[in-house]
């Protein structure tokens, strides 16, 4: 119980303000719900998102060719489409569960 209790409190002493992205239009974590858990119930979801990164950028920045070095080529657009499909289900009105299968597929 010591050791839990250590782990904590060195995460909330070492953990820091962060600026946390899911690296596209949408975070697939953040499911707003219009209505509250209700038992029995259980929603499928499918979505798309499409991003096609056209302008080299570093540190929120535009960025020139060559910035980052890299060995094999200057990556100048990348496409990502990532598909996800979620199943989720409420047992009652205080637990539920969830399922996301994502597929992600990036050109560069």
């Amino acid at each position: 119980m010591k050791s839990l209790f250590f782990a904590v409190v060195v995460a909330v002493v070492a953990a820091r303000p962060a600026a946390a992205s899911c690296g596209a239009m949408s975070c697939s974590i953040e499911h707003a719900r219009a209505e509250p858990p209700k038992a029995g119930r259980a929603r499928l979801d499918l979505s798309l998102q499409y991003v096609d990164q056209n302008v080299p950028r570093a540190l929120g920045e535009r960025a020139p060719l060559g910035l980052v070095p890299n060995p094999d080529h200057d990556e100048v657009r990348t496409l990502s489409r990532v598909w996800m499909t979620r199943f989720d289900y409420d047992v009652n009105e205080r637990w539920g569960f969830g399922l996301a299968l994502p597929v992600v597929s990036r050109f560069p």
